[in-house]
């Protein structure tokens, strides 16, 4: 099998998956799941450990209360 079939079976999997995934998350939260927007919206936060600190932020969650 050549390398174009297996891209061509990773897309039919890739869709397959995405259309199971997109109705369970319909049914079992009532959300609607929308098209990728074609970017990583992964994000990283840094912080100075003596700013943090200060702060007292240990966790994520610490910053809530600077928003």
């Amino acid at each position: 099998m050549g390398c174009g079939n297996h891209l061509n079976e990773l897309g039919r999997a890739i869709e397959t998956s995405t259309r199971k995934s997109k109705a369970e998350f319909r049914k079992l939260y009532g959300i609607k799941r929308l098209k990728p927007l074609g970017f990583n919206n992964a994000y990283a936060l840094m912080m100075r450990r003596p700013q943090a600190r200060e702060l007292h932020i240990e966790t994520i969650s610490d910053l809530k209360k600077y928003y």
